[in-house]
């Protein structure tokens, strides 16, 4: 079984000055607890999410994961590597994304050329596509992962590149963030395993799921362990999220996926999972040979808490990490949601 940890930011940091400096922040220089489309679950408990991109949050985040490889453990499972959630399924305006915290912002801002800041910060800060009056080849920023600019061609264009900016740096964020806090565990030689959403990444046209989790790149683990907690009164729509997990696997890294619900009896409309744990996973041999059955507290209270264990088929493969120690390195205590009524400010502090 794993251990879970205390969601706090970090040894030698108050939360209170954390979330002043690290946190996420929108356009409307909200955080995660102050967006008027936050999930309710997510103001309830208190717990916002922080800036991948802050060195501090990475500097404790690899201290706790070096305190944690000290141990020895089988295993270390990641999760919340992602952005928050909202009640929005989409996100299509710039000034919803996550990425306007200071250190943010600093590592967007040196992306780019003179020419292409001039662009991005009135992108960033209306919302809107600037005009430009530039030579068709003129050099706007790099892409993550791209050795050649970004050039402008027209004005058309541009919509779509200041988009595709946006969103690639806030998944890079989120790939160099699980890169760095889990380097003491590989120089420990502690297999990870990368928990996260198979639907996280969608992106259609003009629109962004606000997760914007990337973990199609997640290649510095061991494993991946996609979270399937689609409810069909069936399997067809769990075996379409480990499907497309697996169709992007790397021959060399193992899938374990994450089941919602409870081993020998119903839970609601889910059914038990003991006879449908291997039909999940047989499909995909041999990337899957076991998959996690995880009791989450919002399926209710009457659950007794949360829980996992392994539900391998009698006589094969373990999974790659028979036990492993969760962390959730995001969350984090912030200041409560504004009252009702409170306006948005469009202007958030890196404009001020």
């Amino acid at each position: 079984m794993p251990g879970f940890l205390p969601t706090t930011p970090g040894p030698n940091t108050s939360a209170a000055a954390i979330a002043k400096i690290a946190a996420v922040r929108n356009g409307y220089n909200e955080n995660s607890l102050r967006d008027v489309r936050a999930l309710p679950e997510v103001l309830q408990s208190q717990q916002g999410f922080v800036d991948p991109y802050h060195p501090q949050v990475r500097a404790d985040w690899q201290t706790l994961v070096a305190a944690i490889a000290q141990r020895r453990p089988d295993g270390l499972a990641i999760d919340y590597i992602r952005y928050p959630n909202r009640t929005d399924p989409w996100i299509r305006d710039v000034r919803d994304m996550p990425i306007y915290g200071a250190t943010s912002y600093q590592a967007l801002q040196r992306r780019t050329t003179p020419q292409g800041f001039d662009l991005l910060y009135r992108f960033l800060a209306s919302g809107r596509v600037p005009s430009p009056n530039l030579p068709v080849g003129t050099p706007l920023w790099r892409l993550p992962g791209h050795s050649q600019p970004t050039r402008f061609r027209d004005r058309a264009t541009l919509t779509n590149q200041l988009w595709q900016l946006a969103i690639a740096h806030a998944r890079q964020g989120i790939v160099e963030f699980l890169n760095a806090i889990g380097e003491p565990a590989r120089a420990a030689n502690i297999p990870i395993s990368a928990v996260f959403f198979p639907w996280g990444d969608r992106q259609e046209g003009n629109r962004v799921d606000p997760r914007l989790q990337p973990w199609s790149e997640f290649r510095q683990v061991q494993e991946w362990a996609p979270m399937a907690y689609a409810n069909c009164n069936g399997t067809a729509c769990l075996r379409a999220e480990i499907g497309r997990t697996v169709a992007r696997a790397p021959q060399s890294l193992r899938v374990c996926p994450v089941l919602a619900g409870a081993w020998n009896r119903r839970l609601g409309d889910r059914p038990p999972w003991k006879p449908n744990c291997m039909t999940c996973t047989k499909a995909f041999r041999p990337w899957t040979a076991s998959a996690i059955l995880y009791t989450p507290g919002w399926m209710g209270p009457t659950m007794g808490g949360a829980g996992v264990a392994d539900c391998p088929e009698p006589g094969g493969a373990e999974s790659a990490i028979p036990s492993r120690f969760l962390i959730f390195p995001h969350p984090l205590t912030l200041s409560p949601k504004p009252g009702e009524g409170e306006k948005r400010n469009p202007r958030p502090e890196v404009f001020a």
